[in-house]
């Protein structure tokens, strides 16, 4: 329990008239300095009676684009025979803090309320545990308890319409379908070394005894399209915040474009990060994109090596910021690997053009807009 601002006024005029009262001989004076040091009291006093209230609170959407209306909904239901005085209730969100003035609950009543969630900003978000505050009748006294438990919504960046142009099915190059998995989906593509994490059945012990170290076959799905999303996060490629930002929603569009397209979809992160859509749900790659923060080595032209070896023969989409030309020649170098090849260049308007190599597409635009305008006239890859 705490006095609220009003009632540290009220309790500072009850001394100062007790005092003044009392030095200068005025009784009046003095009994309005007892009538407020009664007042604080009994404000203090109301709450000495316990008010069980049931509470319940729900968020309408647990996963978002940034910048799209969310709302919590709370009812709190009163069960005893008496009102409750002004009630307030504090919603943390992150970092924010949202406010509602409830008022006064009748007894035996029930009474709902909505309030908007600030979704402004991507990231993984906390709300709750809703905290409830009862006020005296007078406004002088606050107690505040918690009620409800958390939950967590996903704000995930914006996603700006684009067109995915499937880039066709290919044939295998060699062997044939791994009578390990599914026949017609997997087929065998060639053999290479052994990495932590490999299925042992896919060891491939002829090309073992060979090379004499563990060689695993890699297999190519030959019936699914599928998109490569490489996200660079170093923060040198990024000139302000923003900019981040901005990268993040083009990002998330192809990612949405390419799922809508059909496509089965890897997203990796230079920050070491990696996930893949559920089947032709884009949500585990759109929530692994609220999470991701600029920040981390300059990593891009290592991971695009990586990818290559375990993603060859997808459609590749490297989203970055002031790309250079280092990076497109890593790009260009591993391009043949890919149907395709695209760089999505989130960069200040005066950055200079840099010539993209054979094979590669280079899109830029200072803003997620500027890129998807690009992305919509330019060629048809």
């Amino acid at each position: 329990m705490r006095l609220t601002r009003s009632g540290r006024a009220v309790a500072a005029g009850c001394v100062l008239l007790l005092v003044a009262g009392w030095a200068l001989g005025y009784q009046e004076v003095a009994l309005w300095g007892a009538a407020c040091g009664v007042a604080v009291l009994l404000a203090m006093a109301w709450f000495l009676v316990p008010v069980p209230l049931a509470v319940s609170r729900r968020v309408d959407r647990a996963r978002l684009p940034r910048g799209t209306p969310a709302y919590g909904n709370v009812t709190v239901t009163n069960r005893t025979k008496r009102f409750t005085g002004p009630l307030t209730l504090v919603e943390p969100v992150g970092a924010e803090r949202v406010t509602v003035a409830l008022g006064r609950l009748a007894a035996r009543s029930t009474r709902e309320a909505s309030y908007a969630l600030p979704t402004e900003r991507r990231g993984v978000v906390t709300v709750g545990p809703l905290e409830v505050i009862r006020h005296d009748p007078l406004g002088l006294a606050a107690r505040s308890f918690p009620a409800g438990t958390s939950e967590t919504v996903w704000i995930h960046p914006a996603v700006l319409p684009l067109r995915f142009q499937p880039p066709g099915r290919f044939e295998p190059t060699e062997g044939a379908a791994s009578d390990l998995l599914p026949v017609g989906s997997p087929t065998f593509q060639s053999v290479r070394e052994y990495v932590a994490g490999d299925d042992p059945r896919l060891i491939h012990w002829r090309a073992t005894a060979h090379h004499g170290s563990l060689m695993v076959r890699q297999h190519i799905e030959t019936t699914e399209p599928r998109t490569t999303v490489v996200v660079d996060t170093c923060g040198d490629r990024y000139d302000t915040p923003e900019r981040f930002e901005q990268a993040m929603d083009v990002a998330a569009s192809v990612v949405v474009a390419a799922v809508g397209a059909g496509h089965l979809v890897r997203l990796w992160a230079t920050s070491g990060f990696s996930t893949a859509s559920a089947g032709w749900d884009p949500t585990p790659c759109l929530d692994a994109l609220a999470e991701l923060a600029p920040g981390g080595d300059d990593r891009l032209a290592g991971l695009v090596h990586a990818v290559a070896e375990h993603s060859s023969r997808s459609s590749l989409v490297v989203v970055t910021g002031e790309v250079a030309g280092g990076h497109l020649r890593a790009i260009g170098e591993q391009s043949a690997r890919f149907q395709v090849a695209v760089v999505a260049s989130l960069q200040p308007l005066e950055h200079p053009m840099l010539t993209a190599p054979a094979g590669v597409t280079v899109l830029a635009g200072s803003d997620a807009a500027g890129v998807a305008e690009a992305w919509r006239r330019g060629a048809r890859w």
